[in-house]
């Protein structure tokens, strides 16, 4: 009885606080026909606002019209449970693992999901700003999916397919095709259709060129944010991309690595901006950032590392070769005899300082084993 009875409270209690989340200034949010009292509501305000007011009452930050207004107006953020294109993941501090040793980008990572449907989850980090460019944009690292080579360490290709390139505008593209909404005052576009825009007189300060993606199979999101491996949040998507490309990059610094923008995020939902046991994974990333997104420089230190990476590759091909330059079976050597010692800092770890010894040669293939890697394993 006592259940009923409070359950029975909450829609009058609805029906006294409804109207005043009603902006005046900007008309009713639900208007209906002044003829017709069976005519259905009309919407005219992005529900993303009203959704944001509702939140903001159930806290208590917004007890007045006015501070309605304001937290719109500030650009709102609270944290949900509904996975939807154009809401924020948030990179988990949860979770029972880390990013320190590989894909490092996804570390405290703020990434907008820009398809969620029954098929696929597609979604693009907006906190990894680079210094590489392609056909003439500066472009910001959206994933590992498709991004083509262009994050390769040292400016170098990995990849033989092209770059997957998409832009997030801060402004609508009249007449594209391709212009899609995600969020209150951002949109998708095609590369094609962003550079058309250009053509036509639009900005290029309101676009955040992205190479690359991140993309989930069916219900496989799902089961990490019930793992805690992300943080869910509905956000302003305008407001946060314009502060971002708003930004000053000073290239006398290193390339931002996205952090603080992640902590201030966390901060507004409430959340700890500052864990503590993640320094290492810190520090990982922005040796990630300095390798993978910062420009090739041309530059006496840069020809001073070249000349030390051609000199350690000469000294591992005289361990291995014979008088006739053939791999001899047997020999045994180690990696990483010369400095700097960071060849293996970012992947392929097991192989820093190891003891290597070649064990079979056939055809083109070279086949070898680490001899100091005990494990527990059995």
């Amino acid at each position: 009885m006592r259940r009923l009875a409070l359950l029975s409270l909450v829609p009058a209690t609805l029906a006294l606080t409804a109207p005043a989340l009603r902006p005046r200034a900007r008309g009713q949010l639900l208007r209906s026909s002044p003829d017709d009292d069976e005519a259905p509501p009309e919407i005219n305000e992005d529900f993303r606002d009203f959704r944001a007011r509702l939140i903001a009452r159930t806290k208590g930050e917004g007890l007045t019209e006015a501070g309605d207004e304001k937290a719109v107006a500030e650009g709102w953020a609270y944290e949900t449970p509904l996975l939807e294109a154009g809401c924020l993941l948030l990179g988990g501090t949860e979770q029972d693992f880390g990013f320190g040793l590989r894909q490092q980008y996804f570390h405290k990572c703020v990434l907008l999901l820009t398809q969620h449907d029954e098929f696929f989850t597609r979604g693009v980090i907006v906190n990894r700003p680079s210094r590489r460019t392609v056909r003439g944009w500066t472009v910001w690292c959206g994933g590992d999916v498709e991004e083509g080579g262009v994050f390769a360490p040292h400016g170098g290709s990995s990849s033989d397919r092209p770059p997957a390139l998409e832009c997030l505008s801060t402004v609508k593209i009249e007449g594209a095709a391709s212009c899609t909404e995600v969020n209150k005052d951002l949109y998708t576009t095609s590369f094609d259709d962003a550079n058309k825009a250009l053509e036509r007189g639009y900005e290029k300060s309101d676009f955040m060129c992205l190479c690359g993606y991140a993309g989930w199979a069916p219900k496989q999101l799902d089961g990490e944010v019930e793992r805690s491996s992300w943080h869910v949040a509905s956000v302003d998507g305008g407001t946060l991309v314009k502060d971002l490309l708003a930004r000053d990059d000073d290239e006398d610094l290193p390339v931002d690595d996205g952090l603080g923008t992640w902590a201030q995020l966390m901060r507004r939902l409430g959340k700890d901006p500052a864990p503590s046991g993640f320094e290492f994974d810190d520090e990982m990333l922005r040796a990630w950032i300095a390798a993978r997104l910062d420009a090739p420089k041309v530059d006496v230190s840069a020809l001073a590392d070249a000349a030390r990476r051609k000199q350690r590759e000469e000294t591992y091909l005289e361990s291995i070769l014979d008088d006739n330059g053939e791999v001899t079976p047997g020999v045994v050597f180690t990696c990483q005899a010369l400095a700097p010692a960071a060849d293996f800092l970012l992947e392929r770890q097991f192989l820093h300082k190891s003891v290597v010894q070649v064990i079979a040669v056939q055809q083109d293939t070279v086949i070898m084993c680490c001899l100091n890697r005990p494990t527990s394993r059995r």
